[in-house]
């Protein structure tokens, strides 16, 4: 899992740093928009905390419920991630304006997604998983923000952009690494209770 979450990681950041680019690519504003989004991918990569990665992908597959939470900063990156993830496994809400703050429990995840400028609904439905004992995995570029230190598990994704613009390339890179997880944590469970099954079933061989 180590080597799985470093590797996607390291793909979404990789570059020729060797190759010069022969139109000055950095000299124009979308050159610089490329170098300031390399840039935040290669925070993530150097600060990569793999075991908090491994228990975010535990507590995905775990998880009874699965909901996503974000404000209009992060939507893009929320609204993908969870419908993903519901082609991975059940149970996963997007935006559960229908779930009663009751209804979530210690079975249930709550997956966070705050930039700024953070929202204050965010934070209260962070604030109510947390009080209901929920899992909560938090997306932010700050750990000190309000959202960030409510985190079972926290991940720190760079957002600056250009100028007034910020960049959801660092996030959209976190949420790849989770689903290629969550998704290779299901594959090897079925595998492993196919070839359980498989054993089980097998008839057994009398000795002459």
């Amino acid at each position: 899992m180590r080597q799985l979450v470093r590797g996607e990681l390291s793909r979404a950041g990789a570059v020729d740093n060797d190759r010069q680019s022969p139109n000055r690519l950095e000299d124009t504003s979308f050159g610089a928009s490329l170098i300031q989004d390399r840039q935040n991918l290669q925070q993530i990569i150097s600060g990569v905390d793999v075991d908090a990665f491994e228990r975010a992908i535990n507590i995905l597959v775990r998880a009874r419920r699965i909901s996503v939470v974000t404000g209009l900063s992060a939507f893009p990156v929320a609204s993908y991630f969870a419908r993903s993830l519901d082609q991975l496994r059940t149970n996963v809400s997007w935006f559960p304006e229908a779930l009663e703050t009751c209804e979530i429990g210690s079975e249930d995840c709550i997956v966070v997604f705050s930039f700024p400028p953070h929202e204050s609904k965010t934070h209260r439905r962070a604030i109510n998983a947390k009080q209901n004992n929920a899992k909560l995995i938090v997306v932010t570029n700050s750990s000190t923000s309000e959202v960030g230190l409510l985190g079972d598990v926290l991940f720190l994704a760079a957002h600056a952009g250009m100028k007034d613009r910020s960049s959801i390339v660092a996030a959209m890179a976190v949420v790849n690494a989770l689903q290629t997880g969550v998704s290779t944590h299901i594959d090897f469970e079925s595998q492993t209770s196919a070839y359980v099954y498989a054993r089980s079933n097998m008839p057994l061989i009398q000795g002459a």
